[in-house]
């Protein structure tokens, strides 16, 4: 596995905790899609998955920041929308490129940058936002 989930990196939101694992789950099958030998066509579809959950993924994150006020929602779209161009292109050089060094950008970006999103930006909003959910507390009835 290329991707080991560390507990340094939850952000104490079970929901987003829960899609940032499923993350590093969808890019552990392409690696071993590659390791098994599959097709490109198969690595292909498999990275048009993780594209799809990760843009809803980024979305939800987006949404959060904006309905609860958060004050760097440009700064956290700018990096998903970066994020999410670079995979779409890493996935389109899969048919006229080498895939090992198409799987290897994906892996240099997912460990530097995506990590490191995680650690900053994700982990500042999440505390943020639960900060805001507290503030509110439950509805009386």
């Amino acid at each position: 596995m290329v991707f080991v989930w560390d507990s340094k990196l939850e952000t104490g939101f079970k929901l987003i905790d829960e899609h940032h694992k499923r993350v590093f789950a969808y890019l552990n099958r392409v690696m071993e899609a590659r390791e098994n030998k599959e097709s490109v066509a198969s690595i292909s579809t498999i990275l048009a998955e993780f594209i799809d959950f990760f843009s809803y993924h980024c979305r939800l994150e987006e949404d959060m920041c904006e309905i609860y006020g958060y004050g760097h929602i440009d700064e956290i779209k700018s990096d998903h929308d970066f994020f999410i161009k670079k995979v779409t292109e890493y996935r389109d050089d899969l048919e006229s490129g080498d895939v090992c060094v198409v799987l290897k950008s994906i892996i240099k970006l997912f460990q530097k940058e995506v990590v490191e999103h995680l650690n900053t930006w994700d982990k500042r909003y999440v505390s943020y936002v639960l900060g805001k959910i507290t503030e509110v507390g439950p509805k009386a009835n």
